[in-house]
């Protein structure tokens, strides 16, 4: 596979991995206030059950009272809280 790349696309092959990332990319966070969910939905979903589903999208529980959960960084769907 890399000598198919490196005769299309030219180029030297070099030992190791390569990071092209400039600088990492720290996780955002965001608060969820759990009555406002509630509003949203128009249905009431209990605050532990609110955590469970969050957590398994993959977002980390991060403060319980205030409810803030941190953002992977592949969850580029995810921004803030709706108003």
């Amino acid at each position: 596979m890399r000598r198919a790349h490196l005769e299309t696309a030219g180029g030297q092959l070099v030992p190791g991995a390569i990071d092209a990332c400039a600088q990492p990319i720290e996780p955002k966070q965001v608060s969820l206030r759990f009555g406002k969910t509630d509003g949203l939905l128009g249905v009431t979903v209990a605050p532990q059950q609110q955590v469970k589903l969050l957590t398994s999208l993959g977002l980390e529980y991060v403060d319980g009272h205030e409810a803030r959960f941190s953002i992977p960084t592949w969850r580029v769907d995810l921004k803030r809280e709706w108003i």
